[in-house]
C-alpha cells in the first residue's frame, strides 16, 4: 500500500487488523497506534506507537510464522535489549513464544527513528556525498557492528533498510531490525 493510504484513519493492516487510533496491549502495557510506517517488509508490519506518556516507539509486529524455528530468537533479543549504544537502535521490549501478541504474532518495540532508513532518503545524490559516507555512514555502522560483536550478537541482515536515522535531520545513524540476528555464548571463540 502507498504510504498515504496507510495513514488513512480508516485503513487497517491486512495481517493484524490494526489501524491508527487503535490500542495494542503488550505484556500488560498499552500502546496507541499513531501511524503505519510500512506494511511491505515481507515479514512484518511496522507501526508508530506511543505509550501513556506519549513517547514514540516503533512496533514491528511480525506475520504469523508457520515454523517456530524461523521466529526471532529469545536469547538474542534479550541480549540486544541490554545493549545501550549510540549506534544501536534501542530495543525496549519484545514478544516471542508465550509472549506473542494475540498468542501468534512475535513483536519488537524499539525507539522510533525519526529520520527513516538509509534506503528512503529523498535526495540520494545530494545526501550521500563522499564526505558524508566517510565521516558518518562508515564509522557509525562499523562502531555499531563492533558493539554487537562484543556481545556475540550477529545481525545477519545488514542492508540500507535496516540502518536508521535517529533524527529528522538524518545525521545520526543506528543499526536496527533484529529479527534475523543470532547470538552465541559469550565465552565462545566462534566468529561469524
Amino acid at each position: 500500500s502507498a504510504y498515504s493510504d496507510l495513514q488513512n484513519k480508516e485503513f487497517k493492516s491486512r495481517t493484524h487488523g490494526i489501524g491508527i487510533g487503535d490500542k495494542v496491549t503488550l505484556k500488560g502495557k498499552d500502546f496507541f497506534v499513531t501511524g503505519i510506517i510500512s506494511e511491505g517488509t515481507g515479514e512484518a508490519t511496522i507501526y508508530k506507537v506511543e505509550d501513556s506518556t506519549k513517547d514514540p516507539f516503533a512496533l514491528k509486529l511480525y506475520f504469523e510464522f508457520s515454523n517456530y524455528k524461523e521466529e526471532p530468537n529469545y536469547e538474542t533479543l534479550n541480549r540486544i535489549s541490554a545493549v545501550t549504544d549510540p549506534d544501536i537502535l534501542k530495543l525496549h521490549d519484545f514478544g516471542v513464544g508465550a509472549d506473542k501478541y494475540q498468542g501468534k504474532y512475535c513483536y519488537e518495540i524499539s525507539d522510533f527513528a525519526e529520520g527513516g532508513d538509509l534506503f528512503s532518503v529523498a535526495d540520494f545524490k545530494s545526501k550521500y556525498t563522499r564526505e558524508f559516507i566517510e565521516k558518518n555512514i562508515v564509522p557509525e555502522i562499523l562502531h555499531g557492528i563492533r558493539k554487537l560483536h562484543e556481545f556475540k550478537i550477529y545481525h545477519c541482515d545488514l542492508k540500507p533498510s535496516n540502518i536508521f536515522f535517529k533524527d529528522k535531520n538524518q545525521s545520526d545513524l543506528l543499526i536496527g531490525d533484529y529479527g534475523s540476528a543470532k547470538a552465541y555464548d559469550l565465552e565462545t571463540e566462534k566468529e561469524v
